[in-house]
């Protein structure tokens, strides 16, 4: 049965410890935490060994998830390795492309799993239609959230960008050759809110909006593609998607939405609404962390795919505007 630990057992960690704890082939061995206090209650609740030390804890397990500060991801992520545990590192996946590249150089030399915490590849609204989106032409995402005061130790686009560039570079399937942006550092030191147009070399175009500081949550996606138009909602988990189809092609799910004059080729638009089951998209990804691990296979979100995105989101980020802390603090 397969050891895991959780280090860094704030809002999400404690999710990590849950989902480890109910998994049947998997052991919750450990968790560690700063907060000496929090950790106690997190081990107790949950029936596992709350370590003073890293050291202490990686030498108990055989995987970790790392659910601290991003600062913190290569340090901790080089001593797991060095240890030979396994590890799934929460988004970002750390500060620096250089950070990024010497994790996943090193994880490969020793032959240990590298998962990044991108969680909406996991949504079950984008699983739900991932099979209907070839080529896309125009993708257009929109994810706003309140200022709540976590993450805010980066800027809005490793804290909730990312996950929009991920899944965009995931769909084009190429990396962008044009970055454009504009952005404002409103309540901290860097961008709170931003706009950013991707353009890549097949002639797709993406244009990300991201906001810590909306009054409206929101979380959704659109792309266009020939022939056909699919949304994504994941935070209501829902997905539609319309396609132009003739009555011999189309599916029996497909409903008529209205017909399209071609000359006679009896083509129309139809929609389709695919079932979005219910699914705790944390489970999922640590489900397969662990069947990583014990098959060998990359896992579907591996540090390859966290350094791209990281990559895009620094370049974005070296784009957009900066000023000083003592201007936001009115001195």
């Amino acid at each position: 049965m397969l050891k895991a630990g959780v280090i860094g057992v704030g809002h999400l960690g404690r999710n990590h410890a849950r989902v480890y704890h109910e998994l049947p082939n998997c052991e919750l061995a450990g968790i560690l935490d700063i907060d000496k206090d929090k950790a106690r209650e997190i081990s107790a609740k949950y029936s596992a060994k709350s370590f003073d030390s890293l050291d202490d804890l990686l030498d108990a397990c055989d995987a970790v998830s790392i659910v601290t500060p991003t600062t913190s991801h290569f340090e901790i992520g080089m001593r797991a390795l060095e240890t030979g545990v396994h590890i799934l590192a929460e988004k970002p996946m750390t500060t620096t492309v250089e950070q990024a590249e010497r994790l996943l150089e090193y994880a490969g030399k020793k032959e240990l799993t590298l998962q990044v915490g991108h969680i909406e590849r996991f949504n079950p609204a984008f699983t739900s239609v991932r099979d209907s989106i070839k080529d896309p032409l125009f993708i257009e995402t929109h994810r706003l959230s309140g200022f709540g005061g976590r993450g805010i130790e980066v800027d809005v686009i490793l804290d909730l960008m990312i996950h929009d560039i991920d899944l965009i570079l995931t769909l084009a399937g190429e990396e962008p050759s044009e970055i454009r942006c504009a952005g404002a550092p409103v309540l901290t030191s860097t961008s709170d809110i931003a706009n950013v147009r991707l353009e890549f070399p097949s002639g797709c175009t993406a244009n990300v909006t991201a906001s810590r500081i909306s009054t409206n949550p929101m979380r959704k996606m659109r792309i266009f593609q020939k022939a056909g138009y699919i949304s994504i909602d994941f935070a209501e988990r829902k997905s539609e998607v319309y396609l132009l189809t003739s009555d011999a092609e189309a599916n029996p799910d497909m409903i008529p939405v209205f017909s399209v004059p071609f000359g006679g080729e009896g083509k129309s638009i139809r929609a389709y609404y695919p079932e979005v089951k219910q699914a705790d998209m944390l489970e999922a990804e640590i489900k397969d962390f662990i069947s990583s691990i014990e098959t060998g296979n990359a896992p579907i979100v591996d540090g390859r795919a966290g350094l791209r995105a990281l990559k895009v989101a620094n370049q974005i980020i070296e784009k957009l505007p900066r000023i000083p802390e003592d201007i936001i603090a009115g001195s």
